[in-house]
């Protein structure tokens, strides 16, 4: 775990002088913690939990701040912050609960689009963030930049699948986010949910995460869950229902098998997005791109 800031500094850094701009980006200064202020509208993080702070600042006390926070110049300053937070945003608070007056700070530039990207790289590299944190980052990128999720996620060093899932997850209702941001359901079940309307999902997320429900039990909940309800329900065959988990996850995307009494049927994949559609067309080994 990245700790705090101790004794004395490194030959390399200098103490920044308020009167006179720095104009070497990218070197190690000390500041006292008083002239840094949070990110404005860029930090990933929403909540910040009071035990591990405490727990990264005992670390400080121990070990010092191996890691500099990351901060731009504030223009103009605002009371007595000079500087704007884009990374460290934890250490900066644990560095003040464990006394420390001055900190390590690299003070870069970067525009408002640069320093979320900075904010969040770095969190998901210290995987610092729950599912939703990420997923609401993620999508600002996205909105921002017009980056396509390929481009955001090579930026991100994820997989395209794992930030269309992560889009997906903003489509939870209040009570799914709840329980996602309070860690009582994780990524896999937060998958699940997305795909289900309120009606439906806002019960089984409270059930999944009072009765600790597995990933897939609350699949199978969801699967009856989005089943009619005729006065004479037909049963479905189980071994339908194994052969569309089993294509489900080859594809990554919801899938339905209906057949009828004489054998023909429909196979119905579901998707949120064109990138989703490609990926399953991909995954089937089918290239969309070619003519």
């Amino acid at each position: 775990m990245s700790a705090g800031w101790s004794g004395p500094m490194p030959a390399t850094t200098k103490r920044p002088d308020p009167r006179h701009p720095i104009h070497d980006q990218g070197r190690l200064l000390t500041v006292p913690v008083e002239t840094l202020a949070p990110g404005m509208g860029h930090q990933p993080r929403r909540h910040i939990e009071r035990a591990p702070l405490e727990e990264l600042a005992e670390s400080i006390r121990a070990q010092g701040m191996i890691q500099p926070i990351v901060a731009r110049r504030l223009s103009p300053p605002h009371a007595t912050a000079l500087y704007e937070i884009i990374a460290g945003e934890r250490r900066w608070r644990a560095a003040q609960l464990a006394g420390l007056h001055e900190v390590p700070v690299q003070l870069i530039e970067a525009g408002d689009e640069q320093a979320g990207i900075i904010a969040l790289v770095e969190n998901i590299q210290r995987e610092d963030l729950n599912p939703l944190e990420t997923a609401e980052a993620v999508a600002r990128i996205l909105d921002r930049t017009g980056m396509t999720q390929r481009a955001v996620a090579q930026m991100l060093g994820l997989s395209r699948d794992q930030v269309a899932h992560l889009v997906r997850l903003l489509k939870l209702g209040a009570v799914a986010r709840r329980l996602v941001s309070e860690g009582l359901l994780d990524m896999g079940h937060a998958k699940v949910l997305a795909g289900l309307p309120p009606e439906v999902q806002d019960p089984l997320a409270r059930a999944a995460a009072d009765g600790r429900w597995t990933v897939r039990r609350l699949e199978r909940e969801a699967s009856r869950a989005r089943q009619p309800s005729p006065e004479h329900p037909r049963r479905r065959d189980p071994n339908i229902v194994r052969l569309e988990q089993q294509v489900g996850e080859t594809v990554c995307a919801a899938t339905r098998i209906d057949y009828t009494t004489d054998g023909t049927g429909q196979l119905r994949f579901s998707f949120h997005s064109l990138d989703e559609l490609e990926g399953i067309l991909n995954r089937l080994g089918i290239d969309p791109s070619s003519r």
